[in-house]
Protein backbone atom coordinates (compact mmCIF):
# COMPACT_ATOMS: atom_id res chain seq x y z
CA UNK A 1 0.00 0.00 0.00
CA UNK A 2 1.25 3.47 -0.86
CA UNK A 3 1.04 5.78 2.13
CA UNK A 4 0.67 9.54 1.88
CA UNK A 5 2.01 11.81 4.63
CA UNK A 6 0.75 15.24 5.65
CA UNK A 7 3.25 17.42 7.51
CA UNK A 8 1.21 19.81 9.71
CA UNK A 9 3.03 22.94 10.92
CA UNK A 10 1.46 25.46 13.35
CA UNK A 11 2.56 28.96 12.39
CA UNK A 12 2.47 32.63 13.27
CA UNK A 13 5.09 35.36 12.70
CA UNK A 14 8.03 33.07 11.95
CA UNK A 15 8.83 34.24 8.41
CA UNK A 16 12.59 33.72 8.71
CA UNK A 17 12.03 30.19 9.99
CA UNK A 18 9.57 29.42 7.20
CA UNK A 19 12.08 30.50 4.53
CA UNK A 20 14.52 27.87 5.82
CA UNK A 21 12.04 25.20 6.89
CA UNK A 22 10.07 24.79 3.67
CA UNK A 23 12.97 24.15 1.26
CA UNK A 24 14.93 22.09 3.80
CA UNK A 25 12.12 19.70 4.70
CA UNK A 26 10.87 19.39 1.12
CA UNK A 27 14.35 18.35 -0.02
CA UNK A 28 14.74 15.99 2.95
CA UNK A 29 11.46 14.21 2.20
CA UNK A 30 12.32 13.86 -1.48
CA UNK A 31 15.66 12.32 -0.52
CA UNK A 32 13.82 9.75 1.62
CA UNK A 33 11.34 9.17 -1.24
CA UNK A 34 8.42 9.99 1.06
CA UNK A 35 5.13 10.87 -0.63
CA UNK A 36 4.17 13.95 1.39
CA UNK A 37 2.73 17.44 1.42
CA UNK A 38 3.56 20.22 3.87
CA UNK A 39 0.69 22.23 5.35
CA UNK A 40 1.48 25.53 7.08
CA UNK A 41 -1.48 26.45 9.32
CA UNK A 42 -1.29 30.15 10.14
CA UNK A 43 -3.20 31.75 13.01
CA UNK A 44 -4.11 35.27 11.88
CA UNK A 45 -6.23 36.56 14.79
CA UNK A 46 -4.97 38.34 17.92
CA UNK A 47 -5.79 35.58 20.37
CA UNK A 48 -2.95 33.79 22.20
CA UNK A 49 -1.29 31.20 20.00
CA UNK A 50 -3.03 27.82 20.13
CA UNK A 51 -0.62 25.27 18.72
CA UNK A 52 -2.85 22.26 19.37
CA UNK A 53 -5.91 23.74 17.71
CA UNK A 54 -3.87 24.62 14.61
CA UNK A 55 -2.68 21.01 14.46
CA UNK A 56 -6.28 19.80 14.61
CA UNK A 57 -7.18 22.21 11.80
CA UNK A 58 -4.30 20.90 9.71
CA UNK A 59 -5.53 17.35 10.20
CA UNK A 60 -9.09 18.32 9.27
CA UNK A 61 -7.90 20.14 6.13
CA UNK A 62 -5.68 17.28 4.95
CA UNK A 63 -7.32 14.06 6.16
CA UNK A 64 -9.08 13.23 2.89
CA UNK A 65 -5.79 13.11 0.97
CA UNK A 66 -3.49 11.51 3.55
CA UNK A 67 -3.42 8.48 5.82
CA UNK A 68 -0.72 9.47 8.30
CA UNK A 69 0.33 12.78 9.80
CA UNK A 70 3.42 14.46 11.21
CA UNK A 71 2.89 17.37 13.60
CA UNK A 72 6.04 19.41 13.18
CA UNK A 73 7.39 22.53 14.89
CA UNK A 74 8.76 25.02 12.39
CA UNK A 75 12.00 25.60 14.28
CA UNK A 76 13.22 21.98 14.00
CA UNK A 77 15.21 20.85 10.95
CA UNK A 78 16.01 17.14 10.42
CA UNK A 79 19.71 16.53 9.93
CA UNK A 80 20.23 12.74 9.71
CA UNK A 81 18.50 9.70 8.22
CA UNK A 82 17.25 8.57 11.64
CA UNK A 83 14.69 11.35 11.11
CA UNK A 84 12.62 8.70 9.37
CA UNK A 85 9.29 9.96 8.02
CA UNK A 86 8.10 6.58 6.70
CA UNK A 87 4.68 5.24 7.70
CA UNK A 88 3.98 4.43 11.34
CA UNK A 89 1.18 2.16 12.59
CA UNK A 90 0.40 4.02 15.80
CA UNK A 91 2.38 6.98 17.10
CA UNK A 92 6.06 7.88 17.07
CA UNK A 93 8.23 10.81 18.11
CA UNK A 94 10.90 11.67 15.57
CA UNK A 95 12.58 14.56 17.42
CA UNK A 96 14.31 12.38 20.00
CA UNK A 97 17.60 14.32 19.96
CA UNK A 98 17.28 18.11 19.59
CA UNK A 99 20.09 20.66 19.71
CA UNK A 100 18.00 23.12 21.76
CA UNK A 101 17.99 20.57 24.60
CA UNK A 102 21.64 19.56 24.12
CA UNK A 103 20.44 16.33 22.45
CA UNK A 104 19.13 14.96 25.78
CA UNK A 105 15.86 13.09 25.06
CA UNK A 106 12.63 13.22 27.04
CA UNK A 107 10.56 10.05 27.60
CA UNK A 108 8.41 9.52 24.51
CA UNK A 109 5.29 8.50 26.42
CA UNK A 110 5.36 11.69 28.51
CA UNK A 111 5.91 14.22 25.75
CA UNK A 112 3.93 14.53 22.53
CA UNK A 113 5.56 17.63 21.07
CA UNK A 114 8.34 18.70 18.72
CA UNK A 115 8.00 16.33 15.77
CA UNK A 116 5.50 13.53 16.30
CA UNK A 117 3.91 11.20 13.77
CA UNK A 118 0.66 9.23 13.98
CA UNK A 119 -1.68 7.41 11.61
CA UNK A 120 -5.22 8.60 10.89
CA UNK A 121 -7.10 5.95 12.87
CA UNK A 122 -5.02 6.51 16.00
CA UNK A 123 -5.36 10.28 15.85
CA UNK A 124 -9.13 10.04 15.50
CA UNK A 125 -9.25 7.51 18.34
CA UNK A 126 -7.79 10.08 20.79
CA UNK A 127 -9.99 12.88 19.36
CA UNK A 128 -6.88 14.76 18.23
CA UNK A 129 -5.34 17.41 20.47
CA UNK A 130 -7.27 19.33 23.10
CA UNK A 131 -8.32 22.81 21.93
CA UNK A 132 -8.11 24.25 25.45
CA UNK A 133 -4.41 25.18 25.70
CA UNK A 134 -3.75 28.82 24.85
CA UNK A 135 -0.25 30.24 24.84
CA UNK A 136 2.73 28.04 25.66
CA UNK A 137 2.78 24.62 27.24
CA UNK A 138 1.09 21.37 28.26
CA UNK A 139 -0.81 20.57 25.03
CA UNK A 140 1.95 18.08 24.20
CA UNK A 141 1.71 16.41 27.65
CA UNK A 142 -2.06 16.23 27.24
CA UNK A 143 -1.65 14.53 23.86
CA UNK A 144 0.82 11.98 25.22
CA UNK A 145 -1.63 11.14 28.01
CA UNK A 146 -4.45 10.76 25.47
CA UNK A 147 -2.37 8.17 23.66
CA UNK A 148 -1.53 6.39 26.91
CA UNK A 149 -5.18 6.27 27.98
CA UNK A 150 -6.11 4.69 24.63
CA UNK A 151 -3.18 2.23 24.80
CA UNK A 152 -1.41 3.84 21.85
CA UNK A 153 2.27 3.62 22.67
CA UNK A 154 4.45 6.53 21.48
CA UNK A 155 7.62 4.93 20.19
CA UNK A 156 10.62 6.91 18.97
CA UNK A 157 13.08 7.03 16.13
CA UNK A 158 16.52 8.36 16.92
CA UNK A 159 16.35 11.46 14.76
CA UNK A 160 18.63 14.44 15.27
CA UNK A 161 17.17 17.91 14.77
CA UNK A 162 18.81 21.32 14.71
CA UNK A 163 16.79 24.05 16.41
CA UNK A 164 16.44 27.39 14.70
CA UNK A 165 16.96 30.32 17.04
CA UNK A 166 13.87 31.89 18.59
CA UNK A 167 12.99 33.82 21.72
CA UNK A 168 12.30 31.52 24.69
CA UNK A 169 8.69 30.56 25.35
CA UNK A 170 6.95 29.93 28.66
CA UNK A 171 9.46 29.34 31.46
CA UNK A 172 12.34 28.28 29.21
CA UNK A 173 15.51 30.31 29.00
CA UNK A 174 15.26 31.36 32.62
CA UNK A 175 12.01 33.28 32.12
CA UNK A 176 9.22 32.98 34.69
CA UNK A 177 6.10 31.15 33.44
CA UNK A 178 3.52 33.34 31.72
CA UNK A 179 -0.07 33.64 32.91
CA UNK A 180 -1.13 31.45 29.99
CA UNK A 181 1.37 28.77 30.98
CA UNK A 182 0.16 28.81 34.58
CA UNK A 183 -3.44 28.48 33.40
CA UNK A 184 -2.48 25.57 31.17
CA UNK A 185 -0.73 23.81 34.04
CA UNK A 186 -3.75 24.20 36.29
CA UNK A 187 -6.13 23.04 33.57
CA UNK A 188 -4.03 19.96 32.78
CA UNK A 189 -3.91 18.88 36.43
CA UNK A 190 -7.68 19.14 36.62
CA UNK A 191 -8.67 17.66 33.29
CA UNK A 192 -6.36 14.64 33.31
CA UNK A 193 -8.37 13.03 36.12
CA UNK A 194 -11.74 14.16 34.78
CA UNK A 195 -14.29 12.03 32.95
CA UNK A 196 -14.37 14.85 30.37
CA UNK A 197 -10.72 14.41 29.40
CA UNK A 198 -11.46 13.50 25.75
CA UNK A 199 -14.29 15.97 25.12
CA UNK A 200 -12.17 18.73 23.56
CA UNK A 201 -10.54 18.01 20.23
CA UNK A 202 -11.60 17.11 16.70
CA UNK A 203 -15.20 16.63 17.83
CA UNK A 204 -15.71 20.29 18.84
CA UNK A 205 -13.24 21.99 16.50
CA UNK A 206 -14.36 25.37 15.16
CA UNK A 207 -12.42 27.81 12.99
CA UNK A 208 -12.77 30.17 10.07
CA UNK A 209 -10.67 29.60 6.97
CA UNK A 210 -9.46 32.96 5.63
CA UNK A 211 -7.40 32.00 2.58
CA UNK A 212 -5.20 29.34 1.07
CA UNK A 213 -2.12 29.66 -1.10
CA UNK A 214 0.28 27.13 -2.60
CA UNK A 215 3.88 27.18 -3.71
CA UNK A 216 6.43 24.54 -4.65
CA UNK A 217 7.33 23.91 -1.00
CA UNK A 218 4.06 23.95 0.95
CA UNK A 219 0.35 24.71 1.13
CA UNK A 220 -0.37 27.64 3.48
CA UNK A 221 -3.79 27.96 5.09
CA UNK A 222 -4.66 31.13 7.06
CA UNK A 223 -7.30 30.74 9.77
CA UNK A 224 -9.00 32.53 12.63
CA UNK A 225 -9.67 30.42 15.69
Amino acid sequence: MNHNLAIIVPYRNREEHLKKFGPHLKSFLEHQKIQAEIYIIEQTDNKPFNRAKLLNIGFFESKEEHDYFCFHDIDMLPVNNNCDYSYIDGACRLSHFVSQFNFVPRPANEFGGGVIMINKDSFEMVNGFSNEYWGWGLEDNDFALRCNKKNISISFREGRYMSLHHEPNGDTGGKPPSDDTLKNRKYFQQIKISDKFFESGLSNLQYKKIKEENNKFYRKIAVEI
